[in-house]
């Protein structure tokens, strides 16, 4: 590979955090072998090809019976399995192509980079890096004559928080250094997201674990502050243990306060890079914000700001929050349920202005601008339309079709200044509600705020 190509790899971290967090989480990404290429034209078919051989490599399981019409030129030109992703049940989640370009004057050779997204059955993430020289001939056949992978770290982690109390937690339990054997353990003892149904809500001992889903470095620094602020790196963690298991941390604490009780408790999880992130960019940074505040009662407080009637901010989901859920999703032409989500949630935050009627234009092709903003927000909501390159391709109509599944919008895959509108006023407080979180008792509460 030339000088300046693998010298590109070193800037995949920086170009990723710009283009979105969300190309690298799970949300709704639509896995590879499923992605559909605009009228087979698209010059990405042969790079998804390369990149699905990619990932077989790294999972061990690559021949040339698995991804024909792909062939490595020799063995040097294959990348090594990862230990992690091929001796654990991890599986090929999602590509992002970051660059794809035509190799000088030659009309066979393509350089093409990206990110691959791997993830085991606990909700685990994988983020590799990957660059190749390859060449492309007329009957289909696709040779790779050089490739590079190197694990990545997100940009900013994904975080699940649960709550479990003090009397479920023994000493043996927190000497774990399992991941998974701890995960599992809090996913079964927390206290669901459901939770705060008693009439009187009084102070308990719990324990706050903070499970860090993305594989990152090793000497990374992960932790928690508990505070009464939700702004900024201020607040107290003394007591808090942290360890590593093969590049996945976790960060405990003890805590004593009244689940949706008064005041409001939050938990910040911490998150500083490892070595091999630049000096001048390894900066402590909050990577999730939680409450202890119950979803219902954030939802019943939004509404009540909204002019809404949801009752009193109490957390239970009475007549009255239904009627007001129902009323707000009727008004925003919502999927109209009249529970509380994390997308409704979404949709309620402060900076999220109504949507404005826009007559939709006649002309046949849409504005590129327009079409660039919309494949920027519907990454930031953790859907995949693919590069923001403006394209109106069949992977940004995919995109477009599920968030307006979602969202319980007329599902055309037609772009639109509506559209384009709802997507960028919300995207900064959607994509903290990105995470379908699958567990009840893994708490969906990260905070929306400006």
């Amino acid at each position: 590979m030339s000088d300046t190509s693998k010298h590109n790899i070193w800037f995949l971290r920086e170009f990723l955090g710009v283009i979105a967090v969300a190309t690298i989480l799970l949300a709704t990404t639509i896995p590879l072998g499923a992605q559909s290429l605009e009228n087979g034209q698209s010059p990405e078919a042969d790079a998804l090809m390369v990149a699905q051989a990619l990932a077989l490599s790294l999972e061990g399981r690559a021949s040339p019976s698995s991804i024909a019409p792909v062939r490595f030129a020799d063995a040097g030109a294959e990348p090594p399995p990862d230990p992690t992703v091929q001796s654990g049940r991890f599986h090929l989640a999602s590509s992002a192509l970051i660059r794809f370009d035509q190799a000088g004057d030659s009309k066979e050779r393509r350089l093409l980079a990206g990110v691959l997204l791997h993830q085991d059955p606990l909700g685990r993430l994988i983020s590799t890096g990957f660059e190749v020289d390859y060449r492309l001939f007329q009957d289909g056949s696709i040779v790779v004559d050089a490739s590079a992978v190197t694990p990545m770290d997100a940009p900013v982690p994904e975080v699940l928080i649960g709550f479990v109390p003090a009397e479920k937690v023994t000493r043996s339990l927190l000497k774990s250094q399992s991941f998974a054997k701890l995960f599992k353990y809090v996913e079964k003892n927390a206290v669901p997201r459901s939770q705060c149904r008693e009439a009187r809500r009084v102070e308990k001992e719990y324990y706050v674990f903070a499970f860090y889903m993305d594989r990152l470095a090793r000497d990374a620094r992960v932790g928690l502050l508990i505070s009464d602020q939700a702004e900024g790196l201020s607040g107290y963690g003394e007591g808090t243990a942290t360890f590593q298991d093969n590049g996945w941390h976790v960060a405990y604490a003890p805590a004593r306060f009244a689940m949706d009780g008064s005041p409001e408790i939050f938990f910040k999880a911490l998150y500083r890079p490892g070595a091999s992130v630049p000096l001048r960019e390894r900066k402590e940074m909050v990577a999730g914000v939680f409450t202890s505040d119950s979803l219902a009662k954030q939802v019943q407080r939004l509404l009540a700001d909204r002019g809404y009637d949801p009752g009193p901010a109490d957390g239970l989901v009475g007549k009255r929050t239904i009627r007001a859920i129902k009323e707000f999703q009727q008004d925003r032409k919502l999927r109209v349920d009249g529970e509380p989500s994390v997308f409704l949630l979404a949709a309620l935050s402060p900076t999220d202005r109504p949507a404005i009627p826009v007559k939709i234009a006649e002309a046949s092709t849409p504005d590129p601008g327009m079409v660039k903003r919309i494949q920027v927000g519907l990454a930031q909501w953790g859907y995949d339309p693919g590069p923001a390159d403006a394209a109106l391709g069949e992977r940004t109509q995919q995109a477009i079709r599920a968030f307006q599944r979602d969202q319980g919008l007329k599902v055309d895959g037609r772009p639109s200044a509506e559209l384009a509108a709802r997507l960028t006023d919300s995207s900064r407080q959607a994509a903290t509600a990105r995470t379908q979180f699958k567990s009840p008792r893994m708490w969906p509460n990260k905070i929306q705020r400006p």
